[in-house]
């Protein structure tokens, strides 16, 4: 009996974590990426570092097809924390075009990823404080004899809205319409920088708090003109930002990837929150993003960062009551939190790993001691948190046309990526922390799957103990878990962490 040719199942194999893919018209050599990562790797004033120029190379030395930079900021006012290079203006080309350049020497593509931080804005910078002083511009009434009534020099971001972030209370000052629209072209000018540096694409820091989520999440944005309101509203922005620059005839050829927060989960610390957007309206706007000319969409969580779903893992409060004292006068909240690390600091990291409770614990009552399983055991957090946002990127590839879905969600292992490519859950992975606690990780995991091997794991994995994390606002981006190093004494172990920080700013020349 003959078979009909409507009958015949003309679907592609799966992908394999070793097969090249396409976003836009760029060729990447696997399905594995490195994402964007905080920690201080350049100077005050926004020029690329040669720290910053080694930093990107040594993680591409290591296997992924794609280096997606930490964020970029496109303005001074719109920094996360100082110490980020920029693209603010002309000059900074030619230094990004060297960092495109020696990452593209070493194996992988280029993304830079544009990004202004709105109201969270943890630590502004110098650029970010007003030109006159409390000695130019003498306080008046009871402020003269008063101190703590004199106001901070420090501005306020231009954030799409007025409500404060949750967790520290940052705020920023709502922008008018027109200020608005002049952002949004700001971003097309950048983008026109990042391809005059000669970048393979561009990634929109679009989730984790920043600003496009301030415009987009229900919970954040409390305009009432045409940036406000319902979901069409809030998502003028992003469609002024991603039609401006494929309309543009000097970036419409740059692949874009778009960021989502697919999950916000603004009521993860505090269940009295603002939940923020649904999954639905996630759907909804990738698929806008889609329609707008997204090449694709890099599912992501949270609507602040760090979040507990974002990057997933434990809480280290030792080494962030000391970190945190950087954000003390940050946000309306920042004071009390400082307190509450400094005296009750495991209330923070209850409140923090609720969410996750039982993927980091094998119990309750380790998850009241803090008392973590080795990272060698089956009851490991590392592989209960591998592939978190799986079921998220899911549904949003379910739901798109033909835009490539990305992933971030702690990944180390072979058969874990290859399980969401064989079930189409996402085209491509993306990791950082886990890809810097073992940097030649993608470049075996590659190599396993073109062998034909069905599962590859690190020796020594990343057991996300987020300390990296919390180091961010003081230090430079390194592995900080000393236990995951060779040595007789804590001292040894200590000492060769230290050495395996340090070789990731080592000059590649």
């Amino acid at each position: 009996m003959s078979t009909s040719k409507s009958s015949i199942s003309t679907a592609s194999p799966p992908a394999k974590v070793h097969d090249p893919i396409k976003i836009g018209d760029i060729t990447i050599d696997n399905r594995i990426a490195r994402s964007s990562i905080a920690g201080i790797t350049c100077g005050e004033f926004g020029a690329v570092s040669r720290q910053r120029l080694a930093l990107e190379v040594n993680f591409a030395k290591g296997g992924p097809g794609l280096i997606i930079s930490s964020h970029v900021p496109i303005l001074a006012n719109g920094r996360v924390l100082p110490n980020y290079a920029m693209i603010d203006h002309d000059d900074r080309i030619k230094e990004w075009a060297d960092v495109v350049e020696a990452v593209e020497i070493a194996g992988s593509k280029f993304f830079m990823q544009l990004s202004h931080s709105g109201r969270q804005q943890d630590i502004g910078g110098v650029q970010n404080y007003h030109h006159a002083d409390n000695r130019q511009n003498p306080p008046k009434g009871l402020a003269k004899m008063l101190t703590f009534l004199r106001k901070s020099t420090r501005i306020n971001p231009p954030s799409p809205g007025s409500v404060p972030d949750s967790f520290h209370g940052l705020k920023g000052r709502k922008m008018t319409p027109q200020e608005m629209k002049e952002m949004a072209q700001e971003f097309v000018v950048a983008a026109r920088r990042a391809k005059k540096a000669g970048v393979h694409g561009i990634e929109l820091h679009s989730s984790n708090g920043y600003f496009f989520t301030q415009c987009i999440s229900s919970a954040a944005n409390d305009r009432t003109d045409e940036y406000g309101g319902e979901l069409k509203n809030r998502f003028r922005f992003w469609k002024e930002v991603i039609e401006g620059i494929k309309n543009d005839p000097k970036t419409k050829d740059l692949p874009l990837i778009v960021k989502l927060s697919v999950i916000e989960d603004g009521s993860a610390l505090k269940p009295w929150a603002r939940k923020g957007n649904t999954v639905d309206e996630s759907i909804q706007v990738a698929q806008w993003a889609e329609e707008a000319g997204a090449d694709a969409i890099h599912v992501s969580a949270g609507d602040i960062f760090p979040h507990p779903l974002n990057p997933a893992g434990y809480l280290p409060t030792e080494m962030l009551r000391d970190t945190y004292a950087g954000l003390y006068t940050s946000g309306k909240n920042s004071k009390f939190n400082f307190k509450l690390l400094r005296s009750f600091p495991w209330l923070l990291r209850l409140a923090w790993e609720r969410r996750l409770r039982k993927h980091l614990y094998p119990n309750f009552w380790n998850y009241l001691r803090g008392k973590q399983p080795d990272a060698q055991s089956p009851d490991a957090g590392w592989r209960k948190l591998e592939g978190l946002l799986t079921e998220a990127a899911r549904q949003i590839k379910q739901n798109l046309r033909s835009s490539k879905v990305l992933v971030t969600g702690g990944w180390q292992t072979l058969g874990a990526i290859q399980a969401g490519l064989d079930r189409g859950d996402f085209d491509m992975v993306t990791g950082a922390r886990t890809w810097m606690a073992n940097l030649d990780a993608p470049e075996k995991i590659v190599a396993a799957s073109k062998a034909g091997e069905k599962a590859w794991e690190p020796a020594n994995p990343c057991s996300m103990c987020n300390r990296c994390l919390v180091a961010a606002p003081k230090h430079a981006v390194m592995c900080l878990d000393s236990t995951r190093f060779a040595g007789k004494t804590p001292e040894e172990r200590r000492a060769n962490m230290l050495r395996a920080g340090q070789s990731l700013y080592e000059d590649f020349a």
